[in-house]
């Protein structure tokens, strides 16, 4: 098992392999994450939100929701979610940046800042307004809200928090609730 938390403006590389758990938790209520997915074996594959739009037929994340990578394999899969209003249709719209010590993890990795795919945006509504445009509303979390994904393979996760702060962590056996 693996810890840590994240504050506003920071973020963190964390792994966690098939069968174990990433539970996120926020930390001071109105947090926002971004989070994307690789496949810590081969990094050219990597979360998709269209195939994950696509494998689901809807535009919302719940618990049993599938994330998919652009190889259509199952990267991990919803257990729990507390907010259940995360935006995975957005995707980057130029506002979000990497902290430094998150673009030199992933060089580390292999991964060039140019090939970090599109990220969901946690805990943040995005509505589609008559006009079709796309709205991102402030983060509705409360302080205590989760997140939990069980890995389908081992997975390289970047998570960045915008605002707020989460704790995270990385477990074999399903959290309890607190």
């Amino acid at each position: 098992m693996s810890t840590g938390k994240i504050g506003a403006g920071r973020g963190a590389l964390v792994e966690f392999d098939r069968s174990e758990y990433l539970v996120l938790e926020d930390r001071a209520g109105s947090s926002s994450v971004l989070l994307v997915l690789f496949n810590a074996s081969d990094v050219r594959e990597y979360l998709s939100l269209s195939h994950t739009r696509l494998g689901q037929g809807n535009i919302f994340l719940l618990p049993a929701s599938s994330l998919l990578s652009n190889r259509r394999n199952l990267m991990a899969r919803v257990i729990e979610d507390g907010v259940r209003a995360h935006d995975i249709i957005s995707g980057a719209v130029g506002e979000d940046r990497l902290p430094a010590n998150v673009i030199s993890d992933l060089a580390a990795k292999g991964i060039e800042p140019w090939a970090v795919p599109e990220c969901v945006r946690l805990f943040t509504p995005v509505e589609i307004g008559e006009d079709e445009s796309l709205v991102r509303r402030c983060s509705v979390s409360r302080r205590g809200d989760r997140f939990v994904l069980l890995g389908g393979m081992p997975c390289l996760c970047a998570l960045v928090v915008p605002e707020g702060e989460i704790g995270w962590q990385t477990r074999r056996q399903m959290p309890a609730k607190v």
